[in-house]
C-alpha cells in the first residue's frame, strides 16, 4: 500500500513539473495595439516613426547583434506571435526572420523600388545586377533610399490598418523631412574630409560611399563573418601604402583582434562605424547617418 502511495505521489509531481513549464510558455496576451515587427534597427526606426502611437512595433535583432550570426530564440518567436506585418531588409541578410514569425504574418521586403547594387565581389568580376544572386543588402545607408522605404512603409501600413491612413501620412511626411535634413547635414560634414578613400571593416558601405561621393578602397573582411587570410592582409597593407590611407574603420558589431594587429603593423588609426545602430549615438535613423558622417569626417 505504501509503495502505491509513493508511486501516485511521484506521478503527481511529474505532471506538476510538465504542466508548469507549459503554462510559462503559453501564448502571450493580445497586445492593446496591433503589432508589427521589423528585422533590423534602421527598418524598425522608420516603421515606428510612421506608425506613431497607433501600433506596437517590435525590433527583432537586438541592438549590438550581427545579422550575419544572429540565431533567434523560441522566446523571440513567442514575443512576435501577434505580429501582423514584418518589414525586412531582404537580400539574404535577415532570412532568419521566418523562424520567429507566425505563419499568418505578412512579410514586406523594403527593397521594393530601390536600385540595388551587386555585392562587391560580384561587381569586381563584372557580374550583371540582373543576376538572381542576392544583391548588396545595405541599401538603407543611402538616405534617399531610406526616404523610399518610408513611402513603402506608409503604403503598407495604410493597407493593413486603413483607419490610421491620415496619421501614417502625417508621420511619414515628418520623418522624410527629418531624413532630408540629416542628409544635408551629412553632406556638409563630409565636404572637407581629408581623405575620401576608405578602408572599411566589411562590404557594407558602398551605398553610403556612392551617395556621399566617397571611395571604398578595400575592406578588412572581404567576406562578412570570415577572417582575412595572411595573404589578403599583405595585399591590403600594400593598398594602404599605395593609396596613402592612414585610417581603418572597424564596426560596432565586430569583435576582431586581428584588425588591431593589422592597424598597428601598418601605422593606421582605428575609427568605429556602425551600419545598424540602435544605441546612442545612433539611436535613430538620422543619428545613424550623422554619427557615421562625423566619424568618416576624421578619415585621413
Amino acid at each position: 500500500m505504501r509503495q502505491k502511495i509513493l508511486i501516485l505521489l511521484g506521478s503527481v509531481v511529474l505532471v506538476f513539473l510538465i504542466v508548469i513549464p507549459w503554462k510559462q510558455t503559453a501564448t502571450p496576451p493580445t497586445p492593446k495595439r496591433p503589432m508589427v515587427a521589423a528585422s533590423l534597427f534602421p527598418a524598425y526606426d522608420l516603421v515606428r516613426s510612421v506608425a506613431g502611437d497607433a501600433l506596437e512595433v517590435r525590433l527583432i535583432l537586438p541592438p549590438g547583434a550581427s545579422p550575419h550570426t544572429f540565431e533567434p530564440s523560441p522566446k523571440k518567436a513567442e514575443e512576435l506571435i501577434h505580429a501582423k506585418v514584418a518589414f525586412v531588409i531582404g537580400e539574404g541578410l535577415d532570412d532568419w526572420i521566418r523562424h520567429v514569425l507566425p505563419e499568418a504574418a505578412r512579410v514586406v521586403p523594403l527593397s521594393k523600388g530601390i536600385s540595388l547594387l551587386a555585392p562587391h565581389e560580384l561587381a569586381v568580376r563584372g557580374v550583371s545586377e540582373d543576376t538572381d544572386d542576392p544583391m548588396d543588402p545595405h541599401y538603407w545607408l543611402d538616405p534617399q533610399n531610406a526616404i523610399k522605404m518610408v513611402g513603402l512603409i506608409q503604403s503598407e501600413l495604410a493597407t493593413e490598418f486603413p483607419e490610421q491612413t491620415a496619421a501614417f501620412e502625417k508621420n511619414a511626411a515628418k520623418k522624410v523631412a527629418s531624413i532630408q535634413a540629416a542628409d544635408e547635414e551629412a553632406v556638409r560634414l563630409l565636404a572637407s574630409v581629408p581623405s575620401r578613400s576608405l578602408i572599411t571593416f566589411h562590404d557594407a558601405w558602398y551605398y553610403f560611399a556612392k551617395h556621399f561621393d566617397l571611395t571604398i578602397a578595400a575592406s578588412f573582411e572581404p567576406t562578412a563573418g570570415r577572417e582575412p587570410t595572411p595573404q589578403y592582409l599583405e595585399e591590403l597593407g600594400a593598398t594602404t601604402k599605395k593609396v596613402g590611407i592612414r585610417t581603418i574603420f572597424d564596426e560596432a558589431q565586430s569583435s576582431n583582434a586581428a584588425i588591431l594587429s593589422f592597424a598597428d603593423d601598418n601605422g593606421l588609426q582605428i575609427l568605429t562605424l556602425d551600419d545598424i545602430g540602435g544605441v546612442s549615438p545612433s539611436d535613430s535613423y538620422e543619428n545613424l547617418i550623422l554619427s557615421n558622417a562625423r566619424t568618416i569626417s576624421k578619415n585621413r
